[in-house]
Formats: structure tokens, sequence, C-alpha cells
């Protein structure tokens, strides 16, 4: 495995890679590449690129097919023949590479490893994320073909765990809210507390056995008056007590329609006895 700059190429099965995604390459400009990344700065003479890898072709059509090889294979490498990164003309000579070349072996165990959990848990071309860039590609490894302990072998593990780690935090996320709504459920709550008393009236013959009845505002409750009972209200802020107007004697308000329009009240004639019911408006008067 020869590595210079961002590529990575495989001289065996000629495959090239940039930052781990595979650039498409033509065999002939495979074999070129390799050929002159197998000695970096020395001079090729077209003469011996000629007999490595023309030399089953006619010389006459060998210029003007290396010139091409040469373009295509530069511009594979996002170089050029005035700025030369990689791969500079010599002059009526032919070629060499500048750049430096490190050469690595591949590890087969992790080559193994990267395409079985890989490509085997479904992860394909289509699924691999993010754009790539025109002229790089991503291949399913064929038959043969040797993958290199490089960034392209570990995507598709990298992307699975990814996936995986984001379920995780979703069913941990929903752990954590079902705890929080049980707990909020079952736990009891807190009892009410008084933080201060207020005294409302200063009657003395409030039937304290008849339930007060209030609208938020007011409160309504009885008094004792002589032989019969009367209704009386009251600001929740305090004030001097009024009878409610429009009742009988021994009327009581026994409840208050919930957009306090209405009053539901009880008629009775002497304490226990059986009461008739009543709706009047809070205006006054009976219905």
């Amino acid at each position: 495995m020869r590595s210079f700059g961002p590529f990575r190429l495989d001289s065996r099965t000629g495959v090239l890679t940039r930052n781990g995604i595979r650039v498409r390459l033509q065999p002939q400009q495979a074999r070129l590449l390799a050929l002159l990344t197998s000695q970096p700065g020395r001079v090729y003479r077209r003469e011996e690129i000629f007999d490595e890898l023309w030399s089953d072709q006619a010389h006459g059509n060998f210029d003007q097919s290396l010139n091409f090889t040469v373009s295509q294979l530069r511009t594979a490498l996002k170089d050029s023949a005035e700025s030369s990164h990689y791969i500079e003309t010599i002059p009526k000579l032919g070629y060499r590479f500048v750049a430096v070349v490190e050469e690595s072996a591949i590890r087969e165990s992790s080559r193994r490893t990267s395409v079985e959990n890989g490509y085997a848990n479904g992860l394909h071309r289509a699924e691999y994320p993010g754009s790539l860039p025109n002229g790089y590609t991503i291949d399913d490894p064929g038959e043969g073909q040797e993958l290199a302990d490089s960034p392209a072998a570990e995507a598709p593990i990298l992307f699975k765990l990814s996936l995986r780690m984001r379920w995780l935090a979703a069913v941990l996320a929903v752990m954590v809210l079902g705890f929080l709504s049980a707990a909020w459920w079952y736990l009891p709550l807190q009892p009410p507390r008084a933080y201060g008393f207020a005294q409302i009236t200063t009657a003395d013959a409030i039937d304290f056995l008849v339930k007060p009845v209030t609208d938020g505002a007011r409160i309504f409750y009885i008094e004792r008056a002589g032989g019969h009972w009367i209704t009386r209200q009251t600001s929740l802020g305090g004030g001097e007590p009024q009878t409610v107007p429009g009742l009988q004697d021994n009327t009581r308000v026994m409840d208050i329609s919930p957009d306090r329009t209405t009053y539901l009240l009880g008629r009775f004639t002497s304490r226990g006895s059986p009461s008739t019911l009543w709706l009047m408006p809070v205006q006054g008067g009976q219905q």
C-alpha cells in the first residue's frame, strides 16, 4: 500500500482512494501510477514506459496514448502540468513522481473485519453518509479485491455504530420520561397548608350546621332570626353582611352555576325537613 498526500494506492489491485473514498481509474492509468510511484523522484523515460506498459501496442500510437493517460491521471489526482504536485513532466525525456510516497502493508485481519461488519450488516453504496465528489465512488469489494485498512474500510462500521448510538439515546430518553411521569403520578402531593387567617363576619347567629357556599367573590350562609332562617352574603374581602335580595325566609343557597349566573336554592320549613329545589338568576326572581 502506497500513501502520498490524501491518496492511497494498492499497487497490486490498482485501487486508488482519496481520504478513504475510491477514485475511479482506468486500468492503464492505474498501472502507470503504480510504475511512477514505485521509485519516487526517478525520471521514467518514455521508452521505458512503453516497454513496461505499451509493449503489446503499435509504437505509432504510443505518444498520443501516453499523453492522454497522463492527462486523465492528473485529473484524477487534482494535479496539473503547470503546477505539479505529483506527476512532473521532464521535457523530451519522460515523467517522474515528485511527491513523498510511504509504503505500508495491508492488514488482512482489519480488512476482513471491516468488510464483514460493514457490508454483511446491509450497508451498501446508497447508504453511505454524505455526498461524494465527482469522480469518486464506493464499490462493494469484488472477488479477489483487497481492501486496505483505511477510513473507507472503517466508514460502514462507524456509520452503523452511529445509528446504534442514536437508538440507544432515544430508548434512554423514553425510559427517563416514563420514570418521571410515573413519579409525578404516584408520589403523594403535598397537603395544603394555611399561611394565614382573616375574619369575614362578626355575626353570632350563623347556623354552622349548614355548609356555606361561595362564588369566588362572596360567601353565602344562613342566620337564625327568631323562628326562621334568612340567607346572608358578605364579601370574601370582609365588610358588612347583607341579606340576599329576592329570597324568602327559610331559603338557602345550595350551589351556584359554573358561569356564576344562577343560584340553586333549597326551600325548607324546619331543620331536617325535606327541601324543594328552585333555580333563580343571580339578578333576582325565581323560575
